[in-house]
């Protein structure tokens, strides 16, 4: 592999040669300074254009000519890298007459290193010579793919009975055909327009690169909340591809509002939105794979190691054909170009690690799908100067290799590394966006502080929106939702993964995992130091003979015990994760996967903690019985309790609302089951019907008494509970009581599925 890179300059039809070695820069110009490739064209500015050879590719940036410098009919934004390709053409003056063009390079000529097999040809040309075309990323394709979002055999298109038919083969991410996702075969016309990651397919027109087009065009946007409220005011926007675009204004002047409009976590209500061409209400099924989204909070399960999250992230967002070595090399990639690739950072804990790593590992895992957007919200907040300098620098090595990164941020000093600036005032009235050194000059004031002064009052945000917006169309169009189909990926697969990872979650914090595991003892030896016997023989009343009493109180702590593990180990399961939940649900999660990951772990956990319980009480307490029916009983009874548990989560909005609804949750357990005082109003016996505790002491009595020679808990219970109706318990069976309980858990399971999705499922 070459160390360097050629470039051909064309004056006036006349080619000349160059070469250029790797982390070295050559000016183009009039000027001849030393060092400088000399250009005699009154167009021609004296630094005109520099060229800079990366490993990655040959980079070009426009050094603010008088003329401009036109990249594929377009003029490129001065100050800007932008990576050349052997299909880009380049003029260096209007008429065209100094052009620039790339003779051979080190990597694939194309900004993601994908490439297609005979794509000089159209579709409907291929087709009549094979009559059937292989779409994917293995190298047995005929348009061949490279790139992870793309399965290996991603889709085929043929000729059936005279007709053309495209057909997906079970893609992870998809084919589109005129912005819909199509679900098996589908018949293909002239004029249809086949999408497959951010390429374009059609039966009478070449291989289209989506790239080309603007990263996002957003058109008329406005944002209206459901309490009347106007977050975001009309707003048109375009940005280029590749750049580094800092969101900025005074505090609730909508940043944040606009930045989740453009990313699609909390659409517009008017207006329209284009991701590369491509309209996001129809498209977002396949847009939302192109795009990283990293919020103020960290998206990562601290309890894990920079390693295992990444490879998990993978394992969920990647296609299912994702070999090992591909995950292994992405990771790889990802963890270099953050500066974070060494084997002490891959195998620390995250918890452990700085707020700049923390916020960068937050970043490698939307940075795992090569996402062509980049949405950070305000990630330097939380970063010292020294780190805040190298994370920026990491940024903007990643726009020159290809991502639109769109920033908000309040830190003046984050300017000095972006090259374009959106800024807001507050009630969201946009009043400036346009290159960084053009700022101060635009509102006339001498630092950015002035700017935020000025913007903070209301009136004069509305006066320089107006004044930005005049003159500009203003059609407040509205925005229309398109119901989107969920990710076809395997919902078994999927589950399997996430429990994995959720089981290194759990396993991962060592010291937590102890004190779960103790608590099964220290309760146990509680109940056995307040009940020495479980069947303590007394005086009968009026008789010398001796008659035996049964210890309710042990049965009823026992499935209190098992309510306990299953509600307190998964109370925080849901709130404590609800931002990298709404993330990865925003990408591919199934919710379906997700909550019975939850609920195998949070089974498991408390399959454990009852096995050491029971097993200490069975050693105190040698009249107790059936210890697999017991222990079968409390596996029901805690099932329900992971439910109860995960219920509280999605119910609250932080883990500090439910640490205190916990004990609330749980105080109507022990009171209105029953076994503690007589119920005797019908409401309180009601609601004693609703409770876990209620039904597993009965159970658990049912197990005690099975093959007993005299019913005692049974009988107990009997007058316990149903005193005026003693018939009831004894017709009563075990399979009731199941039922009862198993009623409880899908009501408390749809209930959790039904809050879960609208907290964190995507808004499209």
């Amino acid at each position: 592999m070459s160390d360097s890179f050629k470039f051909i300059i064309t004056v006036s039809g006349q080619s000349q040669a160059y070469r250029i070695g790797v982390n070295n820069t050559i000016v183009i110009g009039r000027s001849n300074e030393e060092g400088q490739l000399v250009v005699n064209n009154p167009s021609i500015s004296r630094k005109h254009l520099s060229i800079t050879a990366r490993e990655r590719g040959l980079y070009i940036e426009d050094l603010g000519s008088t003329n401009g410098t036109l990249f594929n009919g377009k003029i490129l934004n001065p100050r800007q890298p932008q990576l050349l390709t052997t299909r880009d053409v380049v003029y260096l003056t209007q008429n065209k007459s100094v052009s620039l063009s790339l003779a051979g390079s080190k990597v694939e000529a194309t900004p993601s290193n994908t490439h297609a097999k005979d794509n000089t040809k159209d579709l409907r040309a291929l087709l009549d010579r094979k009559s059937k075309v292989l779409i994917g990323r293995s190298s047995e394709c005929d348009i061949q793919l490279d790139d992870l979002r793309v399965s290996r055999k991603h889709a085929l298109v043929s000729k059936v009975a005279g007709k053309v038919v495209v057909e997906d083969l079970n893609s992870s991410n998809g084919v589109f055909v005129n912005g819909r996702r199509i679900s098996g075969k589908q018949e293909l016309k002239d004029r249809d327009t086949v999408v497959i990651g951010l390429y374009a397919f059609s039966l009478t027109g070449t291989l289209r690169d989506l790239q080309r087009e603007n990263a996002i065009s957003a058109v008329n946007i406005k944002k209206v909340f459901e309490n009347g409220y106007t977050g975001l005011q009309t707003t048109s926007l375009d940005f280029p591809y590749r750049q580094f675009i800092a969101l900025m204004g005074p505090s609730g002047c909508g940043k944040s509002t606009l930045l989740k409009a453009l990313n699609g976590d909390s659409p517009p209500t008017h207006g329209t939105i284009k991701i590369f061409g491509l309209e996001m209400q129809s498209h977002f099924e396949m847009i939302k794979h192109i795009i990283g989204y990293v919020p103020q909070e960290n998206i990562v399960h601290e309890e894990l190691t920079v390693k295992q999250s990444l490879y998990y992230s993978a394992k969920i967002r990647l296609p299912e054909d994702s070999s090992e070595d591909e995950i292994e090399t992405r990771i790889t990639e990802v963890l270099k170009s953050l500066r974070i690739d060494t084997d002490v950072i891959r195998n620390t804990k995250i918890s452990s690690l700085s707020g700049g790593q923390k916020k960068r590992v937050s970043i490698a895992v939307e940075l795992l799908t090569k996402p062509k957007i980049l949405f950070l919200d305000e990630p330097t907040s939380p970063l010292d100067p020294e780190t805040i300098e190298e994370f920026l620098n990491c940024i903007q090595e990643l726009c020159q290799e290809g991502t639109t990164v769109i920033m908000v941020t309040h830190k003046p000093e984050d300017l000095n590394y972006v090259d374009r600036v959106v800024f807001m005032g507050v009630n969201g009235y946009l009043s400036y966006d346009g290159p960084k050194d053009d700022l101060l000059a635009h509102y006339n004031k001498k630092n950015l502080i002035q700017i935020y002064s000025l913007l903070s009052e209301k009136e004069k945000s509305r006066k320089w929106y107006d004044l930005w917006t005049s003159g500009k169309a203003n059609t407040n169009n509205e925005f229309k939702k398109v119901e989107i189909k969920h990710s076809s990926v395997s919902f078994f697969y999927q589950t399997y993964w996430l429990t994995l990872r959720y089981l290194s979650i759990k396993t991962g914090n060592t010291k937590n995992a102890l004190l779960l595991l103790l608590q099964p003892v220290l309760i146990a030896v509680l109940i056995s130091l307040s009940y020495p016997h479980l069947i303590e023989k007394i005086p009968a009343l009026g008789y010398d003979s001796l008659i035996e009493e049964p210890k309710i109180g042990v049965l009823f702590l026992m499935a209190i015990a098992a309510i306990w593990f299953g509600v307190s180990n998964s109370a925080k399961e849901i709130v404590g994760e609800k931002d990298i939940a709404k993330r990865e649900f925003m990408v591919n999660l199934r919710l379906g996967s997700y909550l019975l990951s939850k609920q195998i772990v949070l089974l498991l956990l408390s399959a454990i903690q009852l096995l050491i319980f029971l097993a200490i009480l069975f050693l105190v307490f040698t009249d107790l019985n059936n210890f697999s029916l017991q222990y079968a009983v409390l596996m029901l009874v805690s099932l329900c309790a992971v439910q109860y548990g995960l219920l509280l989560s999605a119910l609250t909005a932080t883990v500090e609302e439910v640490m205190s609804l916990l004990p609330i949750a749980l105080m109507p357990q022990i009171i209105l089951s029953g076994i503690l005082q007589p119920l005797e109003s019908e409401l309180t016996i009601f609601l004693s019907y609703l409770t876990l505790g209620r039904w597993g002491t009965e159970l658990l009595a049912r197990a005690q008494d099975i093959h007993a020679s005299t019913p005692l808990f049974t009988d107990y219970l009997n007058e316990l509970l149903y005193p005026d109706d003693a018939e009831v318990f004894e017709t009563a069976s075990n399979s009731a009581n199941i039922m009862a309980m198993i009623i409880l858990f899908f009501i408390m399971a749809i209930g959790v599925r039904i809050l879960v999705k609208r907290k964190t499922s995507p808004k499209y």
